[in-house]
């Protein structure tokens, strides 16, 4: 199966005062799986994120998540956090949609110095 890409877009969203610049992708995974999103912070290299994984602000995740969808879209979707969404070992923190479209968003996101 080919893993169809749409559009990078770069989308600026603020979260409790903080402002984030976020580049995201959406690309097809399976269909009828529930979509998924993973967040990357642009300044950790992967083997920071790996040891990070556990340790994220998830509600400042879930903010950005539900703007960056908002561009894409995908209104009043409900989303839940799981430290499983991409893989059993948890090692793939993210948010699984209430959507069975089977697409996956990926958004690198950098916070903006005050």
């Amino acid at each position: 199966m080919t893993r169809e890409l749409h559009e990078e877009r770069k989308i600026k969203a603020s979260v409790d005062g903080m402002k984030f610049n976020t580049t995201s992708h959406i690309q097809r995974d399976k269909p009828g799986k529930k979509m998924r999103v993973y967040l990357f912070p642009t300044n950790e290299n992967a083997m920071d994120n790996y040891l990070n994984r556990r340790n994220r602000d998830r509600s400042v995740w879930r903010k950005i998540t539900l703007q960056v969808m908002r561009e894409y879209g995908f209104q009043n979707s409900k989303i839940t956090f799981s430290q499983k969404a991409g893989c059993g070992c948890g090692c793939s923190p993210g948010f699984i949609v209430d959507i069975k479209n089977g697409l996956e968003m990926f958004i690198n996101y950098k916070q903006l110095k005050k």
